[in-house]
């Protein structure tokens, strides 16, 4: 799939989240001192954000998406990775909210592999200086 100049706005501006206490919300390419603090006390220094949903922007049910959520997950605890669940979501709420994944010390090759193999464009990218980045992936 080609990954135009729109698509990659429209992740570019969405929002991030993490579900851990307090939420985080992360913005590509804006540091988070949120991230970063959590980073420090979990004890990690890279991260990538996933999604399942919705391959290749193809809108998906939800029963599909859940699916292919589960088995992310299943993925990653057989990779024995720790991650914090997440969604990623666009301003204007016209894309449905969508459940990820902020998957702990995983390396940028595995992080890329997973996200081609549930049809993904693109994951967010995190090193020690806690900025998440948009990496194409198609």
């Amino acid at each position: 799939m080609n990954v135009n100049s729109d698509l990659i706005q429209a992740y570019s501006s969405a929002r991030y989240v993490i579900c851990s206490d307090p939420l985080i919300t992360l913005r590509v390419n804006e540091v988070s001192v949120e991230l970063a603090n959590l980073m420090i006390t979990k004890a990690f220094c890279k991260a990538a954000f996933i999604t399942a949903f919705n391959p290749f922007r193809e809108i998906l049910s939800a029963d599909e998406n859940d699916l292919r959520h589960k088995l992310l997950v299943e993925k990653i605890n057989r990779l024995g990775l720790a991650a914090y669940d997440g969604f990623g979501s666009d301003e204007s709420g016209e894309w449905p909210a969508e459940k990820s994944l902020l998957i702990l010390d995983i390396k940028m090759s595995e992080a890329i592999k997973l996200a081609k193999d549930f049809g993904q464009n693109a994951i967010l990218w995190i090193e020690e200086d806690a900025i998440p980045r948009l990496i194409i992936t198609a």
